[in-house]
């Protein structure tokens, strides 16, 4: 993944220690298809109404955490096996 990859949040159910859970995956769309599953959203994070109101929407990535002059976010990406920040194609053209 780099950074200006373009991800679609997608709803979806995980197995977790044999407990089947809600979630949010990142899928990478290339050429305006669907492709595989590349991340998924922090479950902490996932039932906010601000990640809910992007659901079947697209977000393009902002940083890579592992490239990060922070710290404390290499460590955190490392931690977990990569993170990275993204931002909405809604809040990416409000900017401009």
């Amino acid at each position: 993944m780099a950074i200006g990859t373009i991800l679609r949040l997608v709803k979806c159910t995980v197995s977790v220690n044999g407990t089947v859970e809600e979630a949010v995956k990142c899928v990478k769309v290339t050429n305006g298809i669907d492709g595989c599953t590349v991340a998924f959203v922090p479950r902490v994070l996932a039932n906010l109404p601000v990640v809910k109101k992007q659901i079947n929407k697209f977000v393009v990535v902002g940083e890579l955490y592992d490239d990060s002059p922070n710290k404390y976010k290499k460590d955190k990406s490392f931690k977990n096996c990569g993170m990275a920040s993204v931002v909405t194609l809604e809040e990416d053209a409000m900017a401009e």
